[in-house]
């Protein structure tokens, strides 16, 4: 699976231009809206070969699956789908890196913007996913959760 990000000096200044344009977008509408737009890329068939994929599980290995309810809004019609009971687990897993990669970053950078939280993850994600870089496939899905956390608010979800 190709990488996208591999090192800082990757993850250029249009590149966050991009992302943080896409991000802020995402945060001004509904928490529905971005659970929509995460679904959307659940369906992703790109997406879905990374999650099924065994690389994916080596990039995953050292997160526990997030216990919270996924709160996708079609979510229990998935969870009887066996196809996606095989991808719940590395979905799950994925999220929780990402929370957790979010949540010390806004820890250390109280005043940061999101274009700084954006690049200051996706930087914190490349240990964390094995050093293998971050996915081109993965990018809306990690900037999708990433305003979706941002709209929550850092003191409630990093609780």
């Amino acid at each position: 699976m190709e990488t996208l990000f591999n090192s800082e000096d990757q993850i250029t200044e249009e590149w966050i231009n991009y992302l943080a344009l896409e991000g802020a977008a995402l945060a001004e509408n509904s928490e529905e809206y971005i659970d929509r737009y995460m679904n959307r890329e659940l369906e992703n068939p790109l997406f879905i070969d990374f999650l099924e994929s065994e690389k994916s599980a080596k990039f995953l290995a050292n997160f526990e699956e997030e216990t919270g309810e996924l709160n996708f809004s079609f979510a229990e019609t998935l969870l009887i789908t066996p196809r996606f009971r095989i991808r719940l687990p590395k979905l799950r897993k994925l999220k929780s890196a990402i929370k957790k990669v979010f949540c010390d970053v806004v820890k250390v950078q109280v005043d940061g913007g999101i274009k700084d939280i954006i690049k200051a993850v996706l930087l914190g994600l490349i240990p964390v996913l094995g050093g293998g870089g971050i996915a081109p496939v993965l990018l809306p899905f990690i900037i999708a959760y990433i305003a979706k956390l941002l709209k929550n608010g850092a003191d409630a979800v990093c609780a």
